[in-house]
């Protein structure tokens, strides 16, 4: 094995994604400047200062604003959500319809915590 095999090529820079940017675009659903830094505070994004102003990284802001539908996505299909995830992004549910013939079902029912409950529950009572 070479030495060569064990390192890992960079080929880029990470990306910047400036505050005024976010604001502009509307990234998200904030006004300005204050609330931007308020809501990557609570996402766990950290905004970097250079001489062209603030910014984040724009990896760390896609996974702070995918989270949510990254944990409904594993909630809904289970270890399967990695392969879904995908077609959200590009806008192709329709082609989610096989698998979401084999998502994992949640149930519920309600189950009964006592002896007396659980028995009665069990009967099934036929007229």
């Amino acid at each position: 094995m070479s030495s060569n095999e064990n390192k890992i090529e960079f080929n880029g820079r990470v990306k910047r994604l400036y505050l005024t940017d976010i604001v502009k675009n509307k990234l998200i659903n904030r006004s300005d400047i204050r609330s931007i830094r308020k809501w990557c505070r609570k996402n766990s994004i950290n905004i970097v200062k250079d001489l062209s102003g603030e910014y984040v990284f724009e990896q760390d802001f896609d996974l702070a604003y995918n989270t949510p539908l990254i944990t409904s996505l594993r909630q809904k299909y289970g270890t399967e959500w990695q392969s879904v995830y995908p077609y959200y992004i590009n806008g192709e549910l329709y082609k989610l319809v096989d698998i979401k013939n084999n998502a994992v079902a949640k149930t519920t029912r309600y189950i009964p915590k006592g002896n007396v409950s659980s028995s009665i529950q069990s009967k099934k009572i036929v007229r």
